[in-house]
């Protein structure tokens, strides 16, 4: 997102598209990119989710840093640095009216995703579990390639957690597509904007894009990088049920 030329003196409203049918149920939270350390930040705050037209709002102080942290526009100082309006003193002080530029990535997650960390290698793609079942299980996520991921942080699938490693230069939108076997298409998962040069995860549900579970047995995945293949060969997944 983008804020050109913008006086914002007050906070404002964050609002964000979710595919209902994956969100439906689900707790539901905007997350920000941070560029310096790889990582999905969780935008603090009172959340409104509309699941009729599948968008979920929070307000935030700052596009640029809406998640908060070091930097953040929650005191005067930095709310001055913005040019917003702030209260100095026991008194509202408003801003002195010149524009700003505020840049920022978002995201809809239902928990937080385990990405980050760095990596200088190949492309390569796998997922976990292989083969999995379309019932509710725990992931552990712990360890790549002995690159520790810092304290372990498990995450709760029906399906299976996709991983992938891009390499450096390899920067775009990411996208998955999954076929049986007899070369049909079934589902096309896109990962948005993706930064080379680190490990990330994605999730299928074992569903369609229909939104209908899938039936047992094995499933071919191609990966794209801005429409373009990664790798030369489709990586195998098996579903049981």
């Amino acid at each position: 997102m983008d804020l050109s030329n913008a006086s914002v003196n007050k906070p404002f409203t964050l609002t964000l598209k979710y595919s209902k049918e994956e969100g439906a149920g689900k707790n539901l939270k905007i997350y920000q990119y941070n560029a310096a350390t790889g990582a999905w930040e969780e935008v603090p705050g009172n959340y409104t989710v509309d699941p009729m037209l599948g968008v979920v709002s929070v307000d935030v102080a700052s596009l640029a840093n809406a998640s908060g942290g070091t930097g953040g526009v929650d005191t005067p100082l930095m709310r001055k640095r913005y040019g917003m309006s702030a209260v100095v003193n026991g008194r509202y002080a408003p801003a002195d009216g010149t524009t700003t530029s505020q840049t920022g990535q978002f995201a809809v997650f239902t928990a937080k995703p385990a990405t980050g960390v760095p990596y200088a290698g190949a492309f390569d793609v796998y997922n976990l579990p292989n083969p999995f079942s379309l019932k509710n299980k725990t992931i552990t996520l712990s360890l790549d390639r002995g690159v520790a991921f810092g304290s372990a942080t498990s995450y709760t699938t029906s399906g299976t957690l996709i991983k992938y490693h891009l390499p450096p230069g390899k920067s775009g939108g990411v996208k998955f597509v999954i076929y049986n076997l007899a070369g049909e298409k079934v589902r096309t998962i896109d990962d948005s904007i993706r930064t080379g040069g680190f490990v990330y995860y994605s999730e299928w549900d074992g569903k369609n894009d229909n939104g209908a579970k899938c039936a047992s047995g094995v499933y071919f995945m191609l990966t794209y990088l801005d429409g373009k293949q990664l790798g030369n060969k489709a990586h195998k997944m098996a579903l049981v049920k």
